[in-house]
């Protein structure tokens, strides 16, 4: 995770969750993701990470997902993974085009997709997080 999932992380166990499960290839930055308050840290490389999650969660999916890489895969594998009227957020820019199904997010699974990137009600929630 980098600095934004880094963030997320922190934020998201702000709100109590059952379990905050932070992705990413890189070994070191998930050890920095579990210091901040990851439940699981997980490497898609090694493993299938849609089936975990469906398996953890009965099949029913995640309540929410949190999309901070910048890898159109990432999108994809999120969507796949979010349970019948989950959440997706968006926080990431990207160099190429992603390209999904979207009678995934409005007919098949009615997603709630919010998107997000540096906005001013961020700052003070962030700021406050440091202290």
């Amino acid at each position: 995770a980098g600095a934004v999932g880094l963030g997320a992380i922190c934020a998201a166990k702000l709100k109590s969750p059952k379990c905050v499960i932070a992705l990413d290839l890189d070994e070191e930055k998930l050890k920095v993701a579990k210091r901040c308050g990851a439940d699981e840290v997980w490497n898609p490389s090694k493993m299938d990470i849609v089936k975990s999650v469906m398996e953890m969660t009965d099949f029913y999916g995640a309540h929410k997902y949190i999309e901070a890489t910048g890898a159109p895969q990432s999108v994809v594998q999120g969507l796949e993974m979010l349970r019948r009227k989950g959440t997706f957020v968006e926080y990431s820019v990207f160099k190429e085009d992603v390209k999904v199904n979207l009678t995934k997010i409005s007919d098949e699974k009615e997603i709630d997709l919010k998107g997000g990137h540096l906005g001013p009600h961020c700052y003070p929630t962030a700021i406050r997080m440091l202290r």
